[in-house]
């Protein structure tokens, strides 16, 4: 906003921001340095305005739409379901793109419908217009291109609309439009620079610049390059977690399962009981507006469910709502013109009110009457579709409400006593088998504003989890990573702790040797570690850090535990048992693996 530029820092630290999130900063500094607002909160409240006006925008723009090209009741039951829908509400209240996203795709279906109606010059230039401020606040806005150029050629009714004469006017009038509008978002910022003055990155790119390298952009260059490294984007696993499984990739069913979760159960039965009635008709495929609505809706959800890894909320789907509303409300319309269907409107939607009310303030977190109990909500849904740090700032004073103080806040595992943890972390997001144990062997005792979860460890439960998750029997593989270590120091109860910093490139093999079962504790004071047995994969092997511990009980002889990424760890040994000792050796890291030397064993790097 302040200087034009958006910074792309690399393929592996990817700045996504784009021009739809100038709105927020913008309120936010005019409250800042206008009003004179101080304070985090009050600050974020300005902030978030322009995303309640785009969700206000939004419900306007579905009732237009639908009444124009599906008819009044149509429309008045589709406004009706968006404003009752939780997602849409949460999503309406956050400093992020989504509603707005959704705003400029259904302006965009919408611009296309009425440019069908009767092509013109000034009809042309609203697609065009519509379509640029999909492309300026999301790069999925790539979806719609089949949208506004193919699909409606392949809707005969729409395809016999745009023979004239005028499409190829209004068509020039659009191009023009979408120019403009990106070019204007970001305030036409390296608008006709040279391919030679940019650094690519995408093989696509690479080619064109090398048969054109002084082709000059239409577009600003960061547009571009936002492209550009996307098409490059290191391949990566996401923390994928539904129905208590993890899904690295994805799975093809995340959305319609959350989708399924997440709306109020009398509003999601009448909106599939809508598009049943849709589908069965006919109407689906006769009417051209909902076969259009359809088509979009189809090529959005095959797209993000089987082709986009990134699966950690259904916000990224926020634009399928109202088009489903759309649809739906088109198929439950001649049942609202008779005084039943009238009374089963109202029921739906005092229900689904209902179910929105326990959630104000924190509809992030909504999950349907069917997900009962509400602690247990984390075994179904995680991630932004129930937690996202909404209640980060108001924990403490629930902890001294319920009188929690003292209670462990997201050990590193579960210790005796009293523990809380954040949702995402105990559903195993990230860190699957962190606290696989507890998920499947205990119950929250409640929930804390649904996103924090309470569990209580009596003495005898903290043993069952520390001999079943926790202990660490000699293998010839622990042998073999111990070769060669240093001189081994005896572990007392009591003594100070610390580890050398190891970067990403290299590793620590903490070899453990008791002499009878022991239980041994790194409490850490300062500083920070990633730690677990060296025999797991290092990606779910959790971080340590300051006033936290990681207990393991070992059998006689010697056990590796690794560790990773350690900086400036400080903290103290807790011994319970027999005596032990401990040797340190150093190893190579390589792709996210403890890196083997030609025999077969790890390869060791100097201290």
């Amino acid at each position: 906003m302040e200087t034009g530029e958006t910074e792309r820092l690399s393929v592996l630290h990817y700045n996504s921001k784009t021009p739809g999130t100038v709105p927020n900063a913008l309120a936010r500094q005019a409250a800042k340095q206008w009003l004179g607002v101080r304070g985090p909160d009050r600050l974020r409240f300005y902030a978030r305005l322009p995303t309640v006006a785009a969700l206000a925008l939004l419900l306007g723009l579905v009732f237009l739409v639908g009444r124009r090209f599906l008819g009044e009741t149509a429309a008045c039951l589709a406004t009706t379901a968006c404003a009752l829908d939780p997602n849409l509400i949460a999503n309406g209240a956050v400093a992020t793109v989504d509603m707005l996203y959704a705003l400029a795709t259904l302006l965009t279906l919408g611009a296309v419908l009425w440019m069908a109606e009767r092509p013109s010059v000034t009809r042309g230039a609203a697609v065009g217009a519509a379509l640029g401020l999909a492309f300026a606040v999301k790069f999925s806005a790539f979806l719609l291109v089949p949208a506004v150029v193919l699909f409606p050629l392949l809707i005969p009714a729409l395809r016999a609309r745009l023979r004239t004469r005028r499409v190829a006017a209004g068509a020039l009038a659009g191009l023009f439009a979408l120019l403009a509008v990106i070019g204007a978002a970001y305030r036409f910022h390296d608008v006709g620079v040279e391919l030679n003055d940019v650094g690519w990155r995408s093989p696509p790119m690479l080619r064109l610049h090398a048969l054109v390298p002084h082709l000059r952009l239409p577009v600003p260059a960061d547009f571009v390059t936002g492209f550009d490294l996307l098409a490059v984007a290191v391949d990566k696993d996401y923390p994928v977690v539904l129905l208590g499984r993890p899904y690295p990739r994805g799975v093809w069913f995340y959305f319609l399962v959350v989708w399924l979760l997440k709306e109020p159960v009398l509003l999601l039965a009448a909106q599939v009981y809508g598009l049943g009635r849709t589908a069965a008709a006919g109407t689906l495929w006769r009417d051209p507006t909902l076969a259009y609505l359809g088509l979009n809706l189809a090529l959005t959800l095959a797209y993000f469910s089987l082709l986009f890894a990134t699966q950690v909320g259904l916000r990224f789907v926020l634009m399928c709502l109202p088009l489903v509303a759309l649809m739906a409300g088109a198929g439950l319309a001649p049942l609202a013109a008779t005084a039943r269907g009238r009374i089963g409107v109202v029921v739906v939607a005092l229900a689904a009110l209902a179910e929105n009310v326990p959630y104000l303030g924190n509809h992030l977190a909504f999950t349907s009457a069917a997900v009962w109990p509400k602690r247990e909500a984390f075994r179904l849904v995680t991630n932004a579709n129930i937690d996202w740090g909404q209640n980060d700032d108001k924990i403490g004073g629930w902890l001294q409400e319920r009188g929690l103080s003292h209670a462990w806040f997201n050990p590193f595992h579960a210790l005796p006593g009293e523990n809380v943890f954040d949702l995402n972390a105990l559903a195993g997001v990230g860190k699957f088998r962190q606290h696989l144990w507890l998920r499947e062997h205990l119950s929250p005792r409640a929930h804390l504003g649904h996103t924090y979860l309470w569990l209580t460890l009596d003495p005898a439960t903290y043993e069952r989890m520390l001999a079943e998750s926790r202990h660490l029997r000699p293998t010839a593989a622990d042998a073999r990573l111990c070769e060669g270590g240093s001189v081994a120091a005896s572990l007392l109860d009591g003594a100070p702790a610390a580890l050398p910093d190891v970067g990403r490139t290299q590793g620590l093999i903490l070899c453990v040797t008791a002499e009878s079962r022991t239980d041994v504790g790194l409490i850490a004071e300062e500083g920070t570690v990633v730690l677990g047995p060296a025999r797991e994969p290092l990606r779910e092997q959790s971080q340590l850090g300051p006033g936290q511990q990681a207990w393991y009980r070992f059998d006689r002889g010697t056990s590796a535990l690794a560790a990773f990424a350690a900086s400036g760890l400080r903290g103290r040994w807790a011994v319970r048992g027999g005596p032990a000792s401990l040797a340190v050796r150093t190893v190579a890291v390589e792709r996210g693996a403890i890196a083997e030397d030609e025999g077969g064993g790890p390869a060791s790097v100097p201290q």
